[in-house]
């Protein structure tokens, strides 16, 4: 995400209510952080708020029986979305850190280094899980948050609960491309019982465990998948992302930090990740779907400064009652987006704010913000903004729609009649279930189409069967629908271009009219991208979701009235979760996926035909 669009979602809502209506990503609050199962430590720099806050999290994770981390699931529990770490016992903490310490003589992958090469540091008060410490990496004030006000986090929204549930299946794949068959399950107790189920699972001489737990000076972490050999151990990080990101070497250097403080000799550090090269041929081919990264250097290179975070997380963590004073920026959404933004962006004004000028850089956005131009009647210079933008902010402050008469016209010289409108309902996976298919490929599984012959409507629609690959079934009823010539119209039309693009690709005997209707294919969006018409309800976007209240008011309502699917999100999440629902409620989602995408090409016609209004003078 952006930082332009996630200023504009951080200004209209921060609550981020979670609308998800599947049982596979129905996390609530109340379970959440499910891993934060210790007993609730006695701080003496907690208040009562505090202390209730921590207690309230210990009782509600103690009702958690289920453990799967990779990426997104991390990537959330950064966001601090799912923390499944947490060390809250100051006595237990001590106790945990001693017994690692004390079981260094008895195993031969540990302490085999010279004293002079261990890590040499300070006794530390603090308990951090891993994910704690990212979130202290990112943003000192984030992590204050987390620890005396966690009430105040944002739920998780939908697509961040998707993306946990694609990071649990990556997790359990990257378990086969280990041969891992040892793993350290929540149901196994706290925190203590893990670290001693790790400990017996390595004495008992097994080559590699998930989910293994250590604690060191004050941290507590959970390593993805741990590799144990003669000459030492291997940490394994897994995430379902497709490439490596600076935060990952953070994530490997605190670990190495704990267990190399346990006395356990690390001998490599590995982020595993999803090859978006793959595709799939047959069989899932796990030794091909990972990619294995060898980040050991640049996580030796990073432990003086895990040192240092410690140390000003310590110093930030004793005063409970003021957090640290740090303003926005853009950490806000690097390398996560902040799940308290709800708290710190309470100050960006609701409308014409700064950070909704379109096509601003996001330096500029906070240069502005920090010099106290908040809204667009602080700006006096205009000379840093493009017309476009000094469009935009003047149809703001006078209230005014922007009408280029010419441009719309000459726009609609283009249309040829009968007009075809096309939308593509598509859902990705980070592992591939189809053949030709590969990590994150946009698969289709649903269009629908309005065809406009200038005085009358037919609606023509498909939507593919749940258990089996949806793309042929939809070329071939796509071709049955559309005839060769035909003039299609898309809003945002490089999305179902390319849509088609890649079905000609993965089916050659499409290929031909594939293209060809590529070829045909128009963008209703260009009079809105050139701001041919521009009304200030648009708040300087011109998607589809912008421009349609903005143009034909009451389609927006119409939108809120389906039932179950309103959005593409939603629509993406449901077409994969039907395989796993009775009829009932497959039937009603098939039918909500009808009515959603059904609106949506006619809400296209709708704007075409506001658009001929305008031209004709009757806007």
């Amino acid at each position: 995400m952006s930082i332009c669009n996630a200023a504009k979602k951080a200004r209209k809502n921060f609550s981020g209510q979670s609308n998800v209506r599947f049982a596979r990503y129905n996390v609530s609050r109340k379970n959440k952080n499910k891993g934060e199962q210790m007993p609730r430590r006695t701080d003496t720099h907690s208040t009562n708020a505090t202390k209730k806050a921590n207690g309230a999290s210990t009782t509600k994770q103690a009702k958690s029986t289920t453990a799967s981390k990779t990426h997104n699931a991390k990537a959330r529990a950064n966001s601090g979305n799912h923390d499944k770490q947490t060390h809250t016992a100051t006595t237990t903490n001590k106790n945990l850190s001693q017994s690692n310490q004390a079981h260094t003589t008895k195993d031969t992958t540990k302490a085999t280094k010279p004293a002079s090469q261990m890590p040499t540091t300070k006794p530390h008060s603090l308990h951090l899980s891993k994910s704690q410490y990212l979130r202290g990496v990112q943003c000192h004030k984030r992590l204050w948050l987390y620890k005396y006000k966690h009430e105040l986090l944002d739920e998780p929204t939908p697509s961040q609960l998707a993306r946990f549930q694609a990071g649990n299946e990556v997790g359990e794949l990257a378990l086969e491309l280990f041969k891992c068959k040892d793993k350290i399950a929540f149901s196994e107790g706290d925190f203590s019982a893990k670290i001693e189920r790790t400990k017996a699972l390595i004495d008992s001489g097994v080559s590699s465990i998930a989910e293994a737990t250590f604690s060191h000076n004050g941290v507590l972490v959970m390593v993805d998948i741990l590799q144990i050999t003669p000459q030492g151990v291997i940490i394994n990080e897994v995430k379902s992302s497709t490439g490596l990101k600076p935060v990952y070497i953070d994530d490997l250097a605190v670990q190495y930090f704990v267990l190399s403080g346990a006395g356990y000799k690390v001998i490599g550090a590995n982020l595993v990740h999803i090859d978006s090269s793959y595709v799939r041929k047959g069989a899932l081919e796990v030794d091909r779907l990972f990619k294995k990264v060898d980040c050991l250097q640049a996580v030796i290179e990073k432990q003086s400064e895990v040192e240092q975070n410690l140390c000003a997380f310590e110093k930030i963590l004793e005063d409970s009652a003021n957090p640290p004073q740090i303003d926005i920026d853009l950490h806000c959404d690097c390398p996560y987006e902040c799940d308290f933004k709800g708290v710190c962006w309470s100050g960006v004004p609701d409308e014409n704010s700064v950070f909704e000028i379109s096509r601003l850089d996001s330096r500029t956005k906070f240069a502005l913000y920090h010099s106290g131009i908040a809204r667009f009647s602080d700006i006096r210079d205009f000379s840093a903004f493009s017309a476009s933008q000094i469009l935009q902010i003047q149809c703001a402050l006078d209230n005014a729609v922007h009408i280029d008469k010419v441009k719309i016209q000459e726009f609609l010289a283009t249309i040829r009649y009968p007009v075809y409108h096309l939308d593509f309902e598509t859902f990705m996976e980070a592992v591939p279930s189809y053949d030709s298919q590969c990590p994150y490929m946009q698969v289709p599984f649903q269009y629908s189409l309005h065809i406009d012959y200038g005085d009358r409507f037919e609606h023509r629609e498909f939507l593919a069967d749940c258990e089996g690959d949806p793309r042929v079934a939809l070329v071939e009823s796509l071709v049955r629908d559309i005839p060769r010539g035909a003039f299609i119209l898309a809003y945002n039309a490089s999305f179902e271009k390319g849509v088609m693009k890649r079905l000609a690709l993965t089916f050659p005997q499409y290929a031909e009219i594939l293209e060809h209707f590529c070829e045909h294919t128009a963008d209703l969006m260009t009079p809105f991208a050139q701001k041919a018409y521009y009304h200030p309800a648009m708040r300087g976007s011109y998607s589809i979701k912008a421009v349609l209240p903005a143009l034909v008011p009451e389609m927006e309502q119409a939108y809120k009235d389906l039932e179950l699917v309103h959005n593409g999100g939603e629509a993406m999440e449901a077409f994969p979760a039907l395989k796993a629902m009775d009829r009932a409620n497959r039937w009603a989602y098939r039918h909500a996926l009808l009515e959603y995408c059904k609106l949506d090409t006619l809400a296209m016609v709708k704007v075409l035909g506001k658009l001929r209004g305008v031209a004709k003078n009757k806007a």
